[in-house]
């Protein structure tokens, strides 16, 4: 296997895991209604995330445990991976707001901290930060 197709490899992986951290969070509080799948069915488009694979997470969603992360960095990681996707094929509409601060919240930031760096990365984030950029920024705040 080329180190292209490992790396384009490493990438769906890790795109597959935050859809399906996603999803999961979303269907935390129930079912998923229509609104929410469209935002869903959005943000695989912008993750790379094939029907395939979308179908197979919804059906074993049990099997994409959330992670327990303790690590403030790690969390930082995360959180600028799902940016980078996210916002390098369009702007975040503000309803997606709402599934990225869950999604951080899942991440174990709390809901303030959550909401405070999610609107600040959506108002800081229209060029490419490398992850060290985006942790400095994001911890000054």
């Amino acid at each position: 296997m080329s180190l292209s197709k490992l790396f384009e490899s490493a990438t769906q992986s890790r795109s597959t895991f935050h859809f399906a951290n996603i999803v999961k969070l979303a269907k935390a509080d129930g079912n998923i209604n229509l609104k929410d799948q469209l935002i869903l069915d959005a943000f695989s488009k912008k993750l790379g995330v094939n029907e395939e694979k979308v179908y197979r997470i919804y059906e074993h969603l049990d099997t994409y445990p959330i992670p327990h992360i303790t690590s403030k960095e790690v969390r930082m990681e995360y959180l600028h991976f799902v940016f980078q996707k996210i916002y390098a094929k369009s702007k975040v509409e503000e309803v997606e707001f709402k599934f990225l601060k869950n999604y951080a919240v899942g991440l174990g930031f709390s809901n303030t901290k959550a909401e405070k760096i999610i609107r600040n990365t959506i108002n800081l984030y229209s060029g490419n930060f490398t992850l060290k950029e985006y942790s400095r920024i994001i911890n000054c705040m």
